[in-house]
């Protein structure tokens, strides 16, 4: 049999088989992995976002919110935007634990995770009908939906991640519609086209603005490529061009019409829109990364074949480029893909964009990846029928296609539901320590080791190796904090003893073992390759009070000075000292020799400490207040001061207080 190149040849049965069974598989898991995974580093935050979205207009948390607006240190109001949360919010209403508003009960966080497998399902689908327009066949439409569905990372993400699974569904159906008006224009390809480019545009836009000039480029390969195409293949380039033109710009203003109505705080003028969303979504944290950052991560973190097959299918594409008179609509469609799989990424890369956990912020690239793959494949099966029917040929080919598919979804299998942690041959062989539960989602599987009846610490910084009574999350409980890992979850947790008031419970999800002031209490473990590893664990820690001598110490050098804040802080957004999340934070602390001799004066920098008060071991001191600026600094005295530990307390009348440095002298 001979095969011409634009020709497609027919699925191996062998193939469509293992691709079926991939794709029922990997469904199967995101679907109960989203009801058995617990809630994420992003869901609370986001929960927080709705919420002040439907009470002021504003999709921001409460800790860049001041009164009704953005605070001035509010870094991501042109990051995130409200559409996926609007229809994951809507299906947790319908599933009737949303029906009374925004929770963030334990049902109400089932619900919101199975509308994002649905969403990511949405997506798979996508890829699968890609494959079928760029491909001619159903079953290579299945496979490239298989390749897609084995990457460990997407399956993992899809059970969960209410961000960043929206996203990439949204831009994937930007490129299936790219794609359709790619190929030779018709009445129904350009409303095909026209309708899945615009919803993708506003479910991908719509949840992260940042995202906008990926699909710009692609539009731009589009029309770049099919006149390429219409000009050698005598297609009446004028003509078509116009046509996609007239789609591509009429669908700019659908989707910007709908998202100036559902978010006009962010959409109204979509030229500033574009522009500060992506200079925030590029710096992000306000610093610059490693260029290497993400190629590194591009190599090292998928399975190891899926990273041959999708190399080698971006190096066919190249090759292909001077057959665009006998495979140009092929060629269209894959150089579209070829942009949401690059242009984003190369523009980070460019940039020297911040970035962080892997591959999860590019996320949107293992669609295109999936697609780039089974174009190699489908030119590995071409190849052993060109001249003959090659039963043997055919075969290896299967064979090791088959095992990429396979091998990454029984790696997933033996880590569910924490898929996304799977990570690559690649990173074992060259020893690379690479972060496994960064999201946290173990915790709900842990919650029956957390006993009650003591303060929990949520991933809690280490400082002089041990872990102190603080963390990301802040000094305060998080087991009862809305946005900790554990508080939709308290029904699942044993009664415990009480704990000392220099005890708390430390839950964390690294890998290594607990510090030394900790026990461990119980841990969450999966194997990953061959080893078992522990996700998450909790151990009941014993608190270090760290020693305050004379001089400042500052509390803008975070976390070094953090030891010595007790309870009440969170960290600031800005960077600039410790916020008392309420009315009321404390200290403690031992002091130093020196200054247990005689009445010693603590002078303290509090902004915004209307009604300040200061207490040493519960009782009042004197105080009296130092300049006339909103940065207030005030003089506590202490007559007898303690040679066991301090405990010093502030209580405004200001929420939003925020303590920058503490100084003890000798008083006088």
């Amino acid at each position: 049999m001979t095969v011409r190149l634009g020709d497609t040849p027919r699925v191996p049965r062998a193939l469509a088989v293992v691709a079926a069974l991939v794709v029922v598989v990997t469904t199967g898991m995101a679907l109960l992995g989203g009801q058995t995974t617990g809630v994420s580093w992003d869901e609370p935050y986001h929960v927080e976002r709705l919420t002040n979205y439907q009470d002021h207009g504003w999709y921001l948390s409460n800790n860049e919110m001041i009164d009704d607006g953005p605070g001035p240190w509010a870094t991501s109001r042109y990051v995130y935007a409200p559409v996926a949360m609007l229809l994951i919010q809507g299906w947790a209403e319908i599933g009737g634990d949303g029906a009374a508003g925004v929770s963030s009960a334990a049902g109400a966080v089932a619900d919101r995770h199975q509308a994002v497998v649905l969403l990511g399902l949405v997506c798979v689908a996508a890829v699968g009908v890609i494959g079928r327009v760029l491909f001619r066949s159903f079953g290579w439409g299945l496979v490239a939906a298989s390749m897609l569905a084995a990457f460990p990372l997407w399956t993992g993400q899809e059970m969960f991640n209410i961000k960043d699974v929206p996203v990439a569904t949204g831009y994937t159906l930007a490129t299936l519609g790219l794609v359709l008006l790619g190929q030779r224009l018709s009445a129904v390809a350009a409303v095909t086209g026209f309708v899945s480019l615009t919803g993708g545009v506003i479910l991908a836009v719509g949840t992260r603005p940042g995202i906008a000039p990926g699909i710009v480029a692609g539009s731009l390969v589009l029309l770049l490529f099919s006149a390429w195409r219409d000009r050698v293949q005598d297609l009446r380039t004028g003509r078509g061009l116009l046509c996609r033109l007239g789609v591509l710009v009429g669908s700019a203003l659908a989707a910007w019409a709908a998202l100036a109505a559902i978010y006009p705080r962010a959409f109204a003028d979509p030229f500033s829109t574009l522009t500060n969303a992506t200079e925030a979504s590029s710096r992000f944290r306000g610093s610059g990364g490693a260029r290497s950052y993400l190629p590194i991560h591009l190599l090292l973190d998928p399975p190891l074949l899926m990273v041959v097959l999708v190399l080698a299918g971006s190096a066919l594409f190249f090759v292909r480029l001077r057959t665009m008179r006998t495979a140009g609509d092929e060629l269209v469609g894959i150089a579209v893909v070829g942009a949401q799989a690059g242009a984003v990424p190369l523009a980070a890369v460019l940039s020297s964009a911040y970035l962080y956990n892997g591959l999860r912020q590019v996320l949107f690239v293992l669609p295109a990846l999936a697609v780039l793959a089974t174009y190699f494949v489908v030119e590995l099966v071409r190849s052993t029928r060109r001249d003959a029917d090659d039963r043997r040929a055919l075969a290896v080919v299967v064979t090791l296609v088959s095992v990429a598919l396979v091998l990454p979804v029984i790696g997933q299998a033996r880590l569910f539901p924490y898929n996304y942690t799977q990570r690559g041959v690649l990173l074992e062989a060259l020893g690379v320590t690479a972060e496994l539960d960064y999201w946290r989602t173990s915790v709900r599987e842990l919650a029956s080791e957390v006993p009650l009846g003591g303060r929990v610490v949520c991933s809690p910084y280490w400082l002089d190796g041990n872990a102190q009574r603080f963390g990301f999350d802040g000094s305060h409980d998080c087991a009862s904090d809305p946005v900790g890992p554990l508080s939709p979850y308290r029904g699942s947790r044993p009664d415990g003893p009480t704990l000392a008031p220099d005890e708390f419970y430390a839950v964390s999800a690294l890998a290594q073992a607990p510090p030394p002031n900790c026990r461990l209490v119980g841990s969450v473990t999966r194997t990953v390759v061959l080893d078992p590893v522990r996700m998450s664990h909790v151990a009941r820690c014993r608190l270090e009070f760290p020693v305050l001598g004379s001089g400042t110490t500052s509390f803008e050098r975070f976390p070094e000075r953090w030891g010595f804040l007790f309870d009440g802080w969170s960290p600031r957004p800005d960077g600039v000292g410790a916020a008392l999340t309420g009315t009321e934070a404390s200290l403690r602390f031992r002091l130093d020799p020196a200054l247990r001799k005689a009445p010693i004066e603590l002078t303290m920098a509090v902004d915004y400490a209307a009604g300040l008060e200061v207490l040493v071991d519960g009782e009042p001191v004197p105080l009296r207040r130092v300049g006339q600026s909103v940065g207030q600094e005030y003089v506590a005295t202490l007559d007898r001061p303690s040679d066991e530990v301090v405990e010093l307390t502030l209580t405004t009348d200001e929420p939003r207080a925020i303590l920058r440095w503490l100084e003890a002298a000798p008083a006088g």
